[in-house]
């Protein structure tokens, strides 16, 4: 009998080794997996779990997705765990196990997708608050600010942000994607010179690490960030300036302003390294209520 985590590990090396996926990413089809693990071991008062994969039933799944929503998870994250899942069942199914068909599991319906986006003031507010901020000494100041101009101005995914190390920074930015893919990401001198300045302002304090944005703390000093830090750092402008964000927002952000100021969807896309060009197409939707809004001020005679 396979234990749980030998057969996780085994998927785990399997997606790194045929999907090319990041360590962040794999971790999270694993939380799906233990999810569901704990959920069918609660069920089952122990007798089964993800660990006997064949023993996993379609009304198992099923329940365990309706749970997760009454949980306050959104549908979309369900069906994310649902995705995750699904891909489980492919692998145990290559590996020659009779498990649940994969293709048995159904999506629920997602509501109509809405971009929420952050105002020219407010991305102004937001930015000069980050690099006049006098809570923080001058090298944390220095690396949030440069933090926030990457997140804003690069189009960068957090996870891409964190693993952004000091040998990418040229004339521009050059960010290693998902296979070994590298794209250029390029940002305007002004604020590569405010990475650069924290770099030497961080080499001066005798902290080294491959990664630019790193912790300052005494714990944890020159570890890369993780995406905990990122969102507390965040979080805590907010409540500052009063400007409701998260990180993906500024992606939003980005891509919404692109297009108000004539970008073409085409190369937004390629910017963005969407998969899909009906993800950036999103975009319009939003371009065009703003264009539905703009039209009904005249006033109704």
């Amino acid at each position: 009998m396979r234990k749980m985590y030998l057969i996780v590990l085994e998927f785990a090396k399997w997606l790194a080794s045929t999907k090319n996926f990041s360590k962040s990413t794999i971790e999270t089809y694993i939380r799906a997996l233990n999810a569901l693990d704990e959920y069918i071991k609660q069920l089952s008062f122990g007798a089964r779990g993800v660990d006997l994969p064949y023993s996993i039933e379609l009304d198992d799944v099923e329940e365990f997705a309706e749970r997760e929503k009454l949980r306050w998870k959104k549908v979309t994250t369900v069906n994310n765990y649902l995705a995750w899942i699904k891909v489980f069942l492919k692998f145990c199914n290559h590996k020659g196990l009779n498990v649940l068909d994969y293709r048995r599991i159904l999506f629920a319906k997602e509501p109509d997708y809405h971009i929420e986006a952050l105002e020219e003031k407010e991305m102004k507010k937001l930015l000069d608050f980050m690099r006049t901020d006098r809570s923080k000494d001058e090298l944390v100041r220095l690396r949030d600010y440069a933090m926030w101009l990457v997140l804003t101005y690069g189009w960068l995914r957090v996870g891409e942000m964190i693993n952004l190390k000091v040998e990418h920074i040229k004339e521009n930015l050059q960010i290693i994607w998902k296979g070994n893919n590298r794209r250029l990401v390029y940002l305007y001198s002004d604020y590569i010179k405010v990475i650069d300045l924290y770099l030497f302002l961080r080499r001066r304090e005798k902290i080294n690490s491959e990664y630019v944005f790193v912790s300052h703390s005494n714990n944890s000093k020159g570890k890369p960030l993780n995406r905990c830090s990122v969102e507390k750092i965040i979080r805590e402008a907010w409540k500052q300036v009063w400007v409701e964000v998260r990180p993906h927002k500024l992606r939003h952000t980005c891509a919404t302003q692109m297009l108000e100021h004539g970008g073409e969807i085409a190369y937004i896309w390629q910017i963005l390294w969407h998969k899909n060009l009906r993800t950036t197409q999103t975009y319009l939707d939003y371009s065009n209520d703003k264009l539905r809004k703009t039209q009904f001020l005249i006033p109704q005679i």
